[in-house]
């Protein structure tokens, strides 16, 4: 901490920082906003069910790019996603 405090000192750095920064925050809002359509669903499915597999999110995506219907997704594959608050979580996958 002390040595990232000694390099935000430096006019340029700080800078430098900024534009990555925001830079990153762009990309980050263009990624989000390009699949609206999956995120929204992906946290529909969190709501109803308190959790979403991998595989689930993967179909998702596939099918958002294609225009098709997603196929169902094996809950044995992927990260599988739970809401922190979900009573019935259970740890691991």
């Amino acid at each position: 901490m002390r040595r990232a405090e000694e390099f935000l000192r430096y006019v340029d750095i700080r800078a430098a920082v900024g534009i990555e920064l925001a830079e990153a925050d762009r990309a980050c809002h263009d990624l989000l906003e390009a699949n609206r359509t999956v995120l929204i669903a992906v946290a529909r499915r969190l709501f109803e069910r308190g959790s979403v597999v991998g595989a689930e999110i993967a179909a998702l995506l596939e099918a958002a790019r294609s225009k098709e219907s997603p196929k169902p997704a094996t809950p044995e594959r992927g990260v599988v996603l739970r809401l922190v608050d979900d009573p019935g979580r259970r740890e691991g996958p």
